[in-house]
């Protein structure tokens, strides 16, 4: 499945990482750790992020459950930072994975020309072979007729 993480989307990751980062927001991680925006992005993995996103949505559900005449002005407060962790996490699942697709598909890409370079020269006559080698030496200052020098 193809990760469609578009510009808008890097975007918003992008304001919302730069206003937790200067806001010092952390978010609450696993076994009561707490991770900032630099190492949400770029050192937690896409598992743990994961979890994470679940947990705020947890989190978040049971704050909105209560009608908006019980809530404090705090769980109103707490409600609306939670939904924008939310989204930064979410946005850096799909930043992540986004990253990870464009990475794999590199190195398929340059698998494939290893093996289309193969492929061609697979299929080189040996008078192809001899005029590459040929040009070779010369465009490395070598004379073709020259006996080989040997290297010591």
């Amino acid at each position: 499945m193809r990760i469609n993480f578009t510009t808008e989307h890097q975007v918003r990751l992008q304001t919302l990482a730069l206003g937790m980062l200067f806001g010092g927001t952390k978010v609450k991680g696993l076994i009561g750790t707490e991770i900032n925006v630099y190492q949400l992005i770029n050192e937690t993995t896409i598992q743990t992020l994961t979890t994470l996103y679940g947990n705020l949505k947890k989190e978040l559900d049971k704050i909105q459950s209560l009608d908006e005449w019980s809530m404090t002005e705090y769980q109103q407060r707490k409600a609306e930072e939670l939904k924008t962790v939310a989204e930064l996490v979410n946005l850096t699942i799909g930043y992540k994975r986004h990253q990870a697709q464009l990475y794999q598909e590199k190195a398929e890409i340059s698998e494939l020309k290893a093996q289309l370079k193969q492929l061609k020269e697979s299929t080189l006559t040996p008078a192809d072979r001899i005029a590459a080698l040929e040009k070779q030496i010369q465009g490395m200052g070598g004379d073709i007729e020259a006996e080989p020098a040997k290297v010591e």
